[in-house]
């Protein structure tokens, strides 16, 4: 607390990643989502470990790493079977849950720190969207990268 974050190191358990991830959908999904975020915070990605990569990685890292640009792609780390080791080279052992090779533990003793780190999962049912209409936005405008847009609005009610 008190600390200004100028950047950010991350690190993706592709446990689990199978062929039912490589949905084309969700992959162009999770790429609008790299670019988003590289585009709008730009250099605050210092490093991206991927741990636990299964056969298949190479072949989703491939669908989604065009939408990165060669600065990022050179963050990108995939490491092997050190990869606890690795970690505690990068981010204190204390920050590190046990379940990843550090000493950090939930309050109620779980060593995977569920209070601290969304895994994530399946999404429930009632966060779906269905036969809901589409927004129609009147003026749609694309801004990219190193340019700006400005845009006026009237406030007709507080």
């Amino acid at each position: 607390l008190g600390k200004k974050i100028e950047m950010v190191l991350m690190v993706y358990d592709c446990e689990g990643l199978g062929l039912k991830h490589l949905w084309k959908p969700a992959v162009d999904a999770y790429g609008e989502l790299l670019s988003m975020f590289e585009e709008n915070y730009p250099e605050s990605l210092k490093r991206l470990f991927i741990v636990k990569a299964p056969k298949i990685f190479p072949v989703a890292y491939n669908l989604i790493k065009h939408f990165l640009s060669e600065d990022t792609r050179k963050k990108v780390v995939v490491l092997g079977s050190n990869w606890k080791e690795v970690l505690q080279k990068y981010i204190d052992p204390e920050q590190i849950p046990v379940e990843y090779g550090g000493t950090l533990m939930d309050p109620d003793g779980d060593p995977k720190c569920p209070s601290k780190i969304n895994y994530g999962g399946d999404v429930p049912q009632h966060y779906y969207v269905r036969d809901q209409l589409a927004q129609q936005y009147e003026h749609t405008v694309v801004v990219n990268r190193g340019s700006s847009h400005q845009v006026e609005y009237e406030i007709l009610f507080p």
